[in-house]
């Protein structure tokens, strides 16, 4: 029986084997692998396409776990001691009979693990073994008596002694021994060797101090000892005079503050010496950083206000204490940036899932595309649209099944982790896709020749018919493709204002990350509808040409190669190429414009106390390479009122010609011009001996206070112009009378700060030095030290990621949406071949048939790109980075061009034969 004759008996119909069970009309899953081989290359490309698709978002989210715990733990380990937690109290009367307690030193040793263990029910094992240190008030020293080194001068000015204890202390013993109990003498301490060379002190020196009562008390020296160690600084971080004794000069004065050191043994006798209740307990926690993720330093950050308002949760040792802690700030500042590192990703992760859906989508419609005859042939033997869709889906499923399996194995192998829901993302959306796109296919196949289909052919043709003639149904379907598209590309437009809504009220969600998407999106629908109309218009310009080329391949141009579904996701994948490059480059000047706010120029200088920098200033001027040096007399953290109130200002004396080449060459950089000023008169308190009146200037200034700075950075400037210092009788900006050679350390026209800038700034301070004891930053060592941090690499190296693979992504659709027309371009072609068109020619023709809609889609998505880019970093990062970002838009378009050309030409080297009958016979359904 042949197939003609099965279709007139109607015995088209298949039957499933169990007798009386009819299958779904058409359906024929046992030739389905046969018809799935013939299209073996369609197939394999979903399945690449699902499994790339797969892996990325299988192991995006496992890759961006670990960054964010490292950051944490980074950040937390650069807090060194700033980070831990410290309960501080008074030590009480302990004692069970509410006297003095009888072993101090053991029940400290208590408290602080009491403590420990309810803050690790608290915050969880992220803290270590506690430190505990006690120390008393300060009380002035009256003399050191006794034994005493015979060349040693003795204290200067006033000195104060804290005694100090700490639950364990390894130290060196240079001469001496350790302190005793001593229950009927003086309380016995020891002293380091710095603290000894100050205090004039030697085992068995006494040092009388006046006690708390009026009553003077002294202790007995038994040992100098020096630090055993490499952290004892940081260990001794509550009581850092034990180690070294802390000097400062004011004018004339001179203070120094000292520690004694408590043993075990002799703390008793110190705590009954000052006074239980004089004496400080300071438990310190530290917070072990690698135990640390990003999941604990959420829960760290919710729990510690509470705690903190009320320490009493740590225990009842710690009900009358106090709770400080630096953690909170740094958990704070390294979440927000985790935060925007987040939002970064996620951004760009929707952007190159976009971009993979997109070419799923139009590789299915290109295999649908490829399908047609095999369809139109099925669809006119009767085979019913359902029993097309259970073939095509199960196809699908297998396929993407296949595809998602290899995903996901790659993804395991590279970064091991949970799976997460977007990981079965491109594996719907291809089981979803192929399946639809044939069945579309199917539906608007012409209708099959009324001898080969018998009365179900008749049938069809009436229904597709309709009341208005074999035309009309077609019409309507037309109209309802084209609302539906209408109404596609209006909720398209909406969702992309929502998202750029939320994306510029600060919003972190889904719907804030898809912005740039949804704003390309729309743009590659814009150029969907405008790439037609291009090559319409196009024609009168092309009809002049003399040749037949030009007119032959706008013809197919017109005809088959703006097709909407490839131009769309063409556009799309060039728009997301440039978005991902400016988020990299938008990164990168975020990382410039902080090395600028931290030195102020490319190198910033501070001299050291009473040092002058006005020569080395002017050598660094005439240095090559050097383009702008501001030599400054700079004043910190200055008491101020102003027009704004009272505030704490930074006063810098610089002519403002300087400041303006110094603001000059930071914009040409990337930055902004420095830090805020305040402008109009300005009295600020004790200024170089003298309450003043000073006038601010409006210009900008370096935003970094120079290192060495002291509370300068962050603080409002007050700009003045030495001219009008000295106009105003304040030249060097001394009283008048004041001899500026008595002190010219304080001499305001006597520059202390200088900023250089140009590609020879480090070299010209290396040639000619600082004066002795000044600080010097290179703003590259810093800009070198921020880009190495682990948040800012993984955001290069994702946007890096990102764009190369929306690159690729971009290649491959120019190279589908041209394969999509192969067949019809090739039988096109051999019928002009059979019309007198040499290979050339037709070469030519193909070309000219891809490359324009090819190459005015990524153009045109480029400049989409760059809209959508200037919504998630900013219209002035596009501007700052433009030529960048135009860079990138070329290589994108480059590459487009490339490929399509290359596609062409290797498409017809490959059609040698060229047959007149195949060429010129009309392929049947």
């Amino acid at each position: 029986m042949t197939a003609r004759h099965r279709a007139r008996t109607g015995a088209l119909r298949t039957w499933s084997r169990g007798p009386g069970r009819r299958r779904a009309a058409g359906t024929d899953l046992h030739t389905l692998p046969r018809r799935s081989l013939a299209q073996a290359g369609p197939l394999v490309l979903l399945a690449l396409l699902v499994a790339a698709g797969t892996a990325l978002a299988a192991a995006a989210p496992r890759v961006v776990a670990r960054v964010e715990d490292e950051a944490v733990r980074t950040a937390v380990a650069d807090a060194g001691r700033d980070a831990d937690l410290v309960l501080s109290g008074p030590v009480g009367y302990e004692g069970a009979d509410g006297g003095l307690d009888r072993e101090p030193a053991g029940t400290a040793a208590d408290v602080a693990a009491t403590v420990r263990t309810a803050a690790l029910t608290t915050f969880g094992p992220v803290l270590g073994d506690p430190l505990t240190t006690e120390v008393s008030r300060a009380l002035r020293l009256q003399e050191v008596a006794g034994e005493r080194p015979g060349d040693a001068p003795g204290p200067t000015g006033e000195t104060s002694v804290r005694l100090a204890w700490q639950a364990w202390t390894q130290v060196a013993w240079v001469s001496g021994r350790s302190p005793e109990h001593a229950p009927e003498g003086d309380t016995e301490v020891a002293l380091s060797q710095e603290t000894a060379a100050v205090l004039g002190a030697a085992p068995g020196s006494a040092l009388v101090l006046s006690g708390a009562d009026g009553a003077d008390l002294t202790l007995r020296v038994t040992g100098v000892f020096r630090p055993g160690g490499t952290d004892a600084s940081s260990r001794w971080v509550d009581a850092p005079e034990v180690l070294r004794p802390r000097v400062t000069r004011q004018g004339p004065a001179t203070t120094t503050q000292v520690a004694a050191l408590l043993s075990d043994a002799s703390l008793r006798d110190g705590l009954a010496a000052v006074g239980p209740r004089d004496v400080q307990r300071v438990v310190r926690l530290p917070v072990t950083a690698g135990a640390l993720s990003a999941q604990r330093a959420d829960r760290l950050l919710a729990e510690l206000p509470a705690v903190q308002a009320a320490p009493a949760a740590l225990g009842q040792a710690a009900s009358s204490s106090s709770l400080f802690t630096g953690l909170d700030d740094v958990l704070g500042r390294v979440r927000a940036d985790v935060d925007a590192a987040r939002a970064q990703t996620l951004a760009l992760g929707v952007a190159v899932g976009a971009g993979t859906s997109a070419l799923l989508v139009l590789a299915a419609r290109v295999l649908a595309r490829r399908r047609e005859p095999d369809l139109v042939l099925r669809r006119a033997r009767g085979s019913a649209l359902p029993a097309t869709l259970v073939e095509l889906g199960t196809e699908a499923a297998l396929v993407a099944a296949a595809g998602a399996a290899a995903g996901v194995a790659l993804a395991a192998a590279v970064v091991p982790g949970d799976l997460g829901a977007a990981a079965l993302v491109p594996a719907a959306v291809a089981v979803l896709a192929s399946p639809v796109a044939g069945l579309l296919v199917a539906r608007s196949a012409g209708d099959p020749p009324r001898d080969a289909t018998g009365a179900a052919g008749r049938r069809l043709v009436h229904r597709r018919a309709g009341p208005s003639g074999p035309g009309g149904g077609t019409s309507a379907r037309g109209a309802m493709a084209g609302g539906r598209r209408l109404a596609a590309e209006g909720a398209l437009l909406v969702a992309a204002v929502l998202a750029v809504a939320a994306h510029r009220d600060g919003g972190t969600d889904l719907l804030a990350a898809t912005a740039a998407t949804l704003v390309a999106g729309v743009a590659a629908v814009v150029v969907a509808r405008v790439v037609p109309l291009l090559l319409r218009a196009a024609g009168p310009l092309v009809a002049r040409s003399r040749g037949a080329v030009p007119v032959l391949g706008l013809a197919r141009a017109r005809e088959a190669g703006a097709a909407p579904a490839a131009v769309v996701c063409l556009t799309l994948c060039a728009a997301l190429v440039v978005v991902a490059c400016a988020v990299g480059a938008g990164t990168r000047r975020d990382a410039v414009v902080a090395s600028w706010t931290s030195v102020g120029g490319d190198v910033a200088v501070r001299a050291a106390p009473g040092s002058d920098l006005a020569e080395a200033a002017a050598v660094w001027a005439t240095a090559p390479g050097v383009t702008a040096v501001v030599a400054a007399r700079v004043e910190d953290d200055v008491p101020a009122a102003t027009e704004q109130g009272r505030q704490r200002v930074r006063v810098l004396v610089a002519p403002p010609a300087d400041l303006e080449r110094l603001a000059a060459a930071a914009r040409a950089d990337g930055a902004g011009p420095g830090g805020g000023t305040v402008v109009g008169t300005v009295t600020v308190a004790g200024l170089w001996g003298a309450d003043r009146t000073l006038e601010g200037l409006d210009v900008p200034v370096p935003s970094a206070g120079a290192p060495g700075a002291a509370g300068g950075a962050g603080r409002p400037t007050v700009a003045v112009d030495p001219a009008a210092l000295a106009d105003a009788g304040q030249d060097a900006g001394q009283d008048p009378g004041q001899d500026a050679a008595q002190d010219p350390g304080q001499d305001a026209g006597s520059p202390d700060a200088a900023w250089l800038t140009g590609p020879g700034a480090a070299d010209a301070v290396r040639d000619t030095p600082p004066p002795p004891g000044s600080d010097v930053v290179v703003r590259a060592d810093v800009l070198a030290d921020v880009t190495s941090g682990v948040l800012l690499r993984a955001r290069l190296g994702v946007a890096a990621v990102a764009a190369a693979l929306l690159l690729v992504l971009t290649v491959v659709a120019a190279l589908q949406a041209a394969a999509a027309g192969g067949p019809a371009r090739r039988r096109a072609l051999d019928t002009l071949r059979t019309l007198g068109l040499g290979d050339r020619g037709a070469r030519a023709v193909a070309v000219a048939e891809l490359l324009p809609a090819a190459a005015t889609a990524a153009v045109l998505g480029a400049g989409g790109g760059l809209l959508a880019a200037s919504v998630v970093v900013g219209g002035e990062t596009v501007r700052a980075t433009l030529a960048w970002l135009l860079g990138a838009a070329g290589l994108s378009t480059a590459a487009v061009v490339v490929a399509v050309v290359v596609l062409a030409v290797a498409e017809q080297a490959g059609s040698r034969a060229h047959r007149v009958g195949a060429s010129l016979r009309i392929p049947e359904p």
